[in-house]
């Protein structure tokens, strides 16, 4: 996309009153008593590329989507009224604001998200978004964001691991002070990893890439080579592919930098 068309497009955006991204919608005539449905783009305001992969939530209806490979994304289904709106896409800044939904009425929406810049230091770092992008699509290949978005389970995506990372000295310190998850020391140095709900606890069943590893311990992992961290308490949380191993405890699902996986 050349400047002028970059121009354009961030005009049409600016005229309405949502902070970041910005948001320009058309409203249809239709009945006030059926649902009303969310579509459009998500683009990059540096690039002007469309954004793949994005999260589109709909708060306080359960509802969302992803952008697909030509940055569009459909919610149907929506219930009418005002409501916010969270876009997030690793490798660029969260946004989130509000929208007038219409009962009977399709709002056509462009996004545009902002790159991520981080200031460590007084040194300004902007995140490359060619390796976020290659993070992204392994976790969209796996599933990761369509589980998150069922709102089941305790999630760490790579921004947070990188985080705990930096004050960590074992994979299992990844994840110390998680909901119903204890870690402890053993007399060997080992790491204890235990899953609670309620006043009982167990050890959970260990996915490396989508493949079971009941042999192997946290500890085992090099910290620096893990993605992303998806923990569920119980069988309840536990999605149906990963429930197969009938240990009556919960799982933890690790996403590494290199590993394949699986959905």
């Amino acid at each position: 996309m050349n400047l002028a068309s970059r121009t354009a497009l961030l005009a049409l955006t600016a005229s309405v009153s949502l902070a970041s991204p910005a948001l320009s919608q058309q409203l249809a005539t239709a009945s006030p008593d059926s649902a009303a449905e969310l579509s459009g783009r998500v683009f990059s305001a540096t690039t002007g590329d469309v954004v793949r992969g994005a999260q589109i939530l709909v708060e306080g209806t359960g509802l969302g989507a992803l952008s697909d490979s030509a940055g569009r994304f459909r919610i149907a289904g929506l219930p009418a009224g005002d409501r916010t709106i969270q876009v997030r896409r690793i490798g660029f800044a969260s946004a989130r604001g509000k929208i007038h939904l219409k009962g009977g009425a399709s709002v056509d929406a462009t996004f545009v998200l902002e790159d991520t810049v981080v200031e460590v230091q007084g040194i300004r770092v902007t995140v490359r978004r060619d390796l976020a992008s290659a993070f992204g699509d392994k976790l969209e290949r796996v599933g990761y964001f369509r589980r998150k978005l069922r709102g089941l389970g305790v999630f760490l995506d790579p921004a947070r691991v990188q985080e705990r990372v930096q004050d960590s000295r074992e994979t299992s310190d990844l994840l110390r002070n998680l909901p119903g998850v204890s870690v402890s020391r053993t007399i060997l140095g080992h790491s204890d990893v235990r899953l609670s709900r309620g006043e009982s606890s167990c050890s959970p069943v260990l996915y490396v890439d989508g493949k079971p590893s009941p042999d192997l311990q946290m500890d085992d992992l090099n910290r620096e080579d893990v993605l992303a961290i998806e923990v569920y308490r119980g069988a309840s949380e536990t999605p149906l592919a990963y429930s197969m191993q009938k240990s009556g405890c919960g799982v933890i699902l690790i996403w590494t930098k290199e590993g394949g996986g699986r959905s």
